[in-house]
């Protein structure tokens, strides 16, 4: 089961959401007017999520300010929360929704769950049908095509890229890419000596976590030896959030991976990387 010691006992009126993806989708559902409160990284929907009161960050939230909010749902993921702060809510007996999302498909079935949970089951399904119609979508239009071999970081003063077993690894892999790094674990530390080894077709600097800039561009090209074209800066929340905009971020990993084939975009109407 999803859910952290017990299930709400009716559809939930009060709810916090502990992750930026999930107050997104919570909003997609249609249950926006029942979210009370989520974290100061949920920055959408923009226009809307800054009247919605804020509980600190994803990985320290502010358990004193959550309880205050007297939720009867607090929707977690594993990736991004801490085991220990969502057992203190659970036994403050606070039902605990806890998605952990890992490739695509799964990521379908956390919307189902989100839906179903919020009471929203039309929806939830619906979102389902959306991302497995998008992922299905984006691995036709690589089919047959080569893979371009990229390695994707997330963070910087100490590198680190992406590996296999994560979301992020599924939606490159769903959108006709090849992570060079699939097989060095979920996080590894990297070196510029260990990057320049793999000899990445692109390296993806992710605009998130860590807010990579035009100027590590240059930085990285400098440290590892690769040539400056091959260092692309990406749209991190289409290529790591799981829900609603999950569909937009297969269509745009498929973009790239034509992009750097030099082919022509399959979703010509859909974002295109920097």
């Amino acid at each position: 089961m999803p859910f952290l010691d017990a299930s709400p006992s009716a559809p939930p009126r009060r709810i916090v959401s502990l992750c930026p993806s999930v107050t997104e989708t919570v909003h997609w559902l249609g249950a926006w007017d029942r979210l009370v409160g989520r974290t100061r990284y949920c920055v959408h929907p923009k226009g809307l999520v800054q009247a919605v009161p804020h509980v600190a960050g994803t990985k320290r939230p502010d358990l004193p300010a959550l309880f205050a909010l007297k939720p009867d749902l607090v929707v977690a993921v594993k990736e991004e929360n801490r085991k220990e702060d969502l057992e203190h809510i659970a036994s403050a007996k606070i039902p605990v929704l806890l998605l952990d999302p890992n490739d695509v498909a799964e990521a379908a079935d956390a919307a189902r769950e989100l839906g179903d949970a919020l009471d929203c089951p039309i929806e939830g399904e619906l979102l389902r049908r959306r991302i497995l119609g998008a992922a299905k979508q984006a691995r036709l239009a690589a089919e047959g095509a080569p893979r371009p071999r990229v390695a994707y970081l997330i963070w910087w003063d100490a590198p680190m890229g992406v590996g296999g077993g994560t979301f992020i690894h599924s939606m490159l892999e769903a959108g006709g890419l090849h992570n060079v790094l699939g097989d060095q674990g979920r996080y590894p530390a990297l070196t510029p000596e260990s990057l320049a080894a793999l000899d990445p077709e692109a390296v993806l600097l992710s605009s998130e976590p860590y807010p990579f800039k035009p100027r590590h561009r240059d930085e990285l090209a400098a440290a590892t030896g690769l040539p400056v074209d091959r260092v692309h800066l990406v749209d991190g929340e289409l290529l790591s959030w799981h829900g609603a905009r999950t569909p937009r971020g297969l269509r745009y990993a498929a973009n790239l991976s034509a992009q750097l084939r030099g082919a022509e975009l399959p979703f010509p109407d859909a974002d295109l990387p920097a």
